[in-house]
């Protein structure tokens, strides 16, 4: 029978040949022969990679169970509830790990959550606790600029510029730099700063978007087009860039293709707001009242505030 020291070795060294599947086998005996806190995080950070999330949650609860203090495991609990949407789940973990240390990173995941909970005043004093800890934490500057690019972009293309700054190739920071200033009219430097972040992560589906809707206004209309395919590439389940591609054709009075490409994302997403809003939009346009008010009510129970879809839908009454 191998030793613990054996079987940790012989983790590291697949781990290090790259054979992630193996030297998870091996993280699994070695857990149940010698439990230990470091071991089932070890083990829970492997499965993360490897898309077993449910093995991964319960490796970093048996840490916990063995370590109220491991602050590392709720770090990633945190983070597996904040990708799941599970936004209450992650404040409850975040708080925990808060009471236990007081890190930037764990203010930032905090603010990341108080934002997607609507609660942006939390999200805003999360943000700059984890800047008073760490000025120079580039992800707490992103996320801030983020939270404040409607409310303030004044304020938020600065932190996205520091985040630059601290970090060239931050590609995030790169596209929502360039759409701020895209809503500035500034084109040309915001297409540089959009195209670089797709140079850096191509498979950014709103970083395409983005340089779409920038090659439309500039009256690229072939170069709008292929960017919102490569968006449907790049996430073919997301209705988005369908939506985007539809009303491009439906700029054209192209109406066939149009109302096709609304019904494919409707399709992937039925309970997308926007998408039922803006076919309700077209069928307006094809004075098709009756269907309109169709979308166009359902856009609204979906989203009770969405102006738009109310705006649209009182101009039928």
């Amino acid at each position: 029978m191998r030793s613990g020291d054996d079987l940790f070795a012989e983790a590291d060294r697949l781990e290090e040949l790259g054979d992630q599947q193996g030297a998870l086998g091996v993280w699994r005996e070695l857990v149940e022969r010698y439990p230990d806190p470091g071991g089932w995080c070890r083990l829970g950070r492997l499965a993360k990679e490897l898309g077993e999330i449910e093995e991964a949650e319960s490796a970093f609860q048996r840490a916990i169970k063995l370590d109220p203090s491991l602050g590392a495991a709720y770090v990633k609990l945190g983070v597996i509830a904040i990708d799941k949407g599970d936004y209450d789940e992650a404040e409850s973990l975040l708080r925990q790990l808060l009471r236990i240390e007081k890190t930037a990173a764990g203010y930032c995941m905090l603010g990341v959550t108080m934002r997607n909970l609507g609660r942006d005043a939390e999200a805003e004093a999360s943000y700059r606790e984890a800047l008073a800890i760490d000025p120079n934490y580039e992800e707490a500057h992103y996320n801030f600029g983020v939270l404040l690019r409607d409310s303030n972009p004044t304020e938020a293309e600065k932190h996205f510029r520091k985040a630059l700054d601290l970090d060239p190739d931050y590609a995030p920071a790169h596209r929502e730099l360039g759409w701020l200033l895209r809503k500035q009219d500034l084109l040309d430097e915001a297409e540089a700063y959009i195209r670089r972040s797709i140079e850096l992560r191509p498979d950014d589906g709103w970083a395409h978007i983005y340089l779409g809707n920038l090659l439309e206004t500039k009256g690229d209309v072939a170069g709008a087009e292929a960017a919102y395919r490569w968006a449907h590439e790049a996430r073919p389940q997301w209705a988005f860039p369908l939506c985007s591609l539809a009303s491009l054709h439906e700029d054209r009075k192209e109406w066939r293709q149009a109302a096709e490409l609304y019904k494919q994302a409707l399709e992937l997403e039925p309970d997308d707001a926007v998408a039922n809003m803006l076919f309700g939009r077209m069928l307006i346009k094809r004075n098709r009242r009756a269907q309109a008010k169709v979308f166009l009510g359902r856009a609204l129970l979906l989203d009770p505030d969405y102006r738009k879809a109310k705006e649209l839908l009182d101009s039928l009454n």
